[in-house]
């Protein structure tokens, strides 16, 4: 039994030693996994955060200058002068194409009237014919209805260059603003970088991460310790194993000896006793004899058992040193593991073990927070016994709470106020407004615009090109009802009936020509009055140009003004600054206090704790650990001592009875 138990101790420690060693070793890599992760995203959250807030602060700014409103403005005004130039370069085709229809006209009125005067220089005595003449007076009279100077497109055409250039060198000149704009927005991520750079999370959130460094070469030392002890005490065991078989083999023989001793007394005891008929009746023969040297052997002088003198005191000293391991062994399971295993001791245990851990809290885990003091919560553990035995029992099952920080009363282990309120996060910050200062200082937006001067002397300048576009002339010169072909008919029959009566001169090329002229009258109407309508509607166009311009030139002034106040505009971007790092403090404290919570309820899983903690209470205080079999081993020497303690009283007992018995018959006898 004593190889069993050195095996089941042996076992014990090698597996209380394996559940310690693997619970330290995997919660300290999983713990820095989970701390590198819980790091990284709160890191990438918060540069996320910084990017996202300082474009907003980049919006606010254009906002504050304008400038949308100004490109808005820029390609309304655009799109008019295009749309104005469409109108303006149409009329002017139209017209060109009438001007040209109307030359034609022109011409064949002169070939007309051309013919006409050879016609009627063959006529006799033209002159003193009332009617000849007037024929002759009007031939010679036609003449083109529209005068073709008055047709001149070379204004509308100078103006619709103008148009189309002005509209692309506005255009230009958006697409340069639009492109300081998208420079200004793109430095935003430069800007953030930088800021980040100035913050440095990384460098002040990897102090937390020596914790683990710290701790792991501190659970190094723990694991050793632990192993070393396991190794000495299976050394001792298996050492000692031998001497104490031997031991327990000795006091086994030395008993049974006792036990044989007895048994050999009792024996002879009981032997004499029928022998010598020692208890029969009164009526009975007596046979007894005086002893021999066997009976002198068995019992010495006084009638008292020489054995006595031998054993007794043995047996005493056997009692002794029982009693104390069985009151010692029995308070240690009885008392000692109630306070260890029972809800109600392990909390009076647990109020030990806090007190004790607060004084000694600081040598203990000096070295890991001195590292990262400023940002980590680590105040000493409560409840760890019950944590240990009864909480992380739970987190298998159906508790929340799986880590073994949080069971011990950690609620965040990373002080998220101290962390945002640290000086190297502080001076980021203010590093980051220098930063967004200087570029806002150095921003090319203003070098894009148009002095305030130069837009009134182009505004002004357009105003005056519009009001000297003057197409009344144009217009007036179009007018469809100057091409009349009712007296170009009625002149056409007169001719036709004076040729009648002067069949000797020949009208027909006149009257053919002439009739041509009549019938183009009539076809060139319709194209008169389009192109009367298309230059009416310049005519209308051109007062509508004047708004967009006069809106554009109103909303350059806003965004150049604002531009040009630097110190307004840096104060502008300061305030919206401040917005930006208040809200990310706030995050920071309010994901941060999330992420790390979080992260303190995953550390040091509860289950692994609670196998440790249980082989370690099985080894000691279990119905198969040391102490109960200890008590065990006790009980059964207790026991056994007790037995022959009961037999020799009985064995003294008989021999002093029989003692008494001898010696009141040897009185009789010599009686």
């Amino acid at each position: 039994r004593s190889a069993e138990e050195t095996s089941s101790i042996q076992n014990g420690l090698q597996a209380l030693t394996t559940h310690v060693t693997q619970f330290l070793n995997t919660s300290i890599e999983s713990g820095r996994t989970l701390t590198n992760t819980s790091l990284t995203d709160f890191m990438r959250q918060t540069n996320a955060r910084i990017a996202s807030g300082l474009s907003g602060t980049i919006d606010n700014m254009l906002i504050y200058l304008s400038v949308a409103h100004a490109l808005t403005r820029g390609n309304e005004t655009v799109q008019e002068l295009i749309k104005f130039a469409v109108y303006v370069a149409g009329a002017s085709r139209s017209t060109d194409t009438l001007k040209t229809s109307i030359s034609a006209l022109c011409g064949k009125t002169k070939k007309a009237r051309d013919e006409f005067k050879t016609a009627f220089a063959t006529v006799p005595n033209c002159n003193t014919d009332q009617d000849c003449q007037k024929l002759k007076t009007a031939a010679e009279n036609l003449h083109c209805p529209i005068d073709l100077s008055a047709i001149d497109t070379s204004m509308t055409n100078g103006v619709t260059s103008d148009l189309e250039q002005a509209a692309r060198e506005l255009e230009t000149k958006l697409i340069d603003i639009n492109q300081a704009i998208e420079e200004i927005k793109s430095s935003t991520s430069q800007i953030a970088v930088s800021i980040e750079e100035k913050l440095d999370l990384k460098t002040v959130l990897d102090s937390i991460n020596k914790f683990w460094d710290d701790t792991s070469a501190q659970v190094g030392g723990v694991t050793k310790n632990l192993q070393d002890l396991s190794t000495s005490v299976d050394n001792g065991l298996s050492q000692y194993s031998g001497y104490i078989r031997i031991g327990f083999y000795v006091i086994g023989g030395f008993f049974i000896l006792m036990l044989v001793i007895a048994a050999l007394i009792a024996a002879r005891l009981l032997y004499r006793a029928f022998r010598d008929r020692l208890y029969a009746g009164a009526d009975t023969v007596l046979t007894y004899a005086p002893g021999n040297k066997w009976d002198k052997i068995v019992c010495g002088k006084g009638s008292v058992c020489c054995c006595s003198v031998i054993f007794i005191p043995i047996l005493l000293i056997f009692a002794a040193i029982i009693a104390v391991l069985l009151f010692a062994l029995t308070s240690v399971s009885g008392e000692g593991c109630i306070y260890v295993t029972r809800e109600t001791g392990v909390n009076k245990t647990d109020f030990v073990v806090d007190g004790l851990l607060a004084r000694r809290w600081p040598s203990l885990v000096g070295r890991s927070v001195e590292e990262a003091n400023e940002f980590l919560y680590a105040p000493p553990p409560r409840h760890v016994l019950y944590a240990l035995t009864q909480t992380c029992r739970g987190s298998t099952k159906q508790s929340s709470r799986s880590g073994l920080l949080s069971a011990v009363g950690y609620n965040n282990l990373v002080n998220v106020s101290k962390l945002i309120n640290s000086k190297q996060v502080q001076d980021g910050i203010a590093e980051g407004k220098k930063i967004i200062r200087t570029e806002v200082k150095n921003h090319n937006l203003l070098s894009n615009l148009p002095s305030v001067t130069d837009l009134d002397n182009a505004q002004k300048a357009f105003n005056n090109a519009v009001k000297d576009f003057n197409l009344t002339t144009l217009i007036n010169s179009t007018d469809s009802k100057m091409l009349d072909p009712a007296p170009i008919e009625k002149l056409i029959t007169e001719l036709m009936d004076f040729s009648n009566k002067n069949p000797t001169s020949d009208f027909a090329k006149g009257i053919s020509t002439l009739e041509g002229v009549g019938v183009q009258m009539k076809n060139l109407q319709p194209e008169m009055k389009s192109t009367r309508g298309h230059l009416q509607k310049v005519e209308q166009e051109k007062k509508n140009i004047l708004s967009p311009v006069e809106r554009l030139v109103g909303a350059f002034k806003t965004t150049i003004n604002a531009a040009s106040d630097e110190s307004k505009l840096v104060g502008k971007v300061e305030a919206e600054y401040d917005k930006v790092t208040t809200e990310l403090l706030a995050f920071m404290a309010r994901d941060g206090g999330v992420t790390f919570s979080q992260l303190t309820r995953d550390l040091f899983p509860c289950e692994e704790a609670y196998r440790a903690v249980n082989v370690a209470l099985a080894v000691s205080c279990g119905d198969e650990g040391a102490l109960n079999r200890f008590v065990g081993v006790v009980y059964v020497l207790a026991l056994t001592v007790l037995f022959i303690c009961f037999f020799y009283f009985s064995l003294f007992n008989l021999a002093f009875m029989q003692a008494i018995q001898i010696y009141r018959l040897s009185t009789m006898k010599f009686t």
